[in-house]
């Protein structure tokens, strides 16, 4: 692998613990713990890709994942929030609990797939992983990013 630099390391560090929590959200970490962890993630996820230095490549078409394995992540992560902990002291069994995890589902599928995907090409072409990232930050999943901050935001403070 060529040398990253340190914007990228700190990208790559973000990207994976952001996959990791995904595929361990519902196991041993599941409730207040994960939520807790995950709104503390996400902003350390959103300076990481702001603080990308360019690579100046032309945005390559966007990459779409395996239709069946996002939903089948979808599935997962909606039927985990469900029965989360924290998610049911702060809405109990509203509407907008329902709505909640809906959206939350969604956000975390679409981010993890593009950061993903980065995670696959760095270990190759970390230039191209940058790119990737960055692009697909700006067409897709930085408001994946933003919405599910202000979710998780809105839960930790009990509102």
């Amino acid at each position: 692998m060529s040398r990253i630099s340190p914007q990228c390391s700190r990208m790559a560090g973000a990207a994976t613990e952001f996959c990791d929590l995904i595929d361990n959200f519902g196991g041993s970490d599941h409730g207040n713990l994960w939520v807790g962890r995950m709104t503390k993630m996400l902003p350390r996820l959103h300076v990481a890709v702001i603080a990308l230095v360019t690579s100046g490549e032309v945005c390559n078409p966007y990459h779409l994942p395996d239709v069946d394995f996002r939903c089948e992540l979808y599935l997962r992560l909606h039927h985990a929030l469900q029965s989360d902990h924290t998610l049911n002291l702060v809405y109990g069994k509203s509407r907008l609990r329902q709505q909640s995890c809906d959206r939350l589902a969604d956000d975390f599928t679409d981010m993890y797939f593009d950061l993903e995907f980065g995670l696959n090409l760095l270990k190759s072409e970390p230039a191209q992983a940058i790119n990737v990232w960055q692009c697909s930050f700006y067409m897709h999943w930085g408001q994946h990013l933003l919405d599910a901050e202000c979710r998780l935001n809105a839960v930790e403070a009990g509102e």
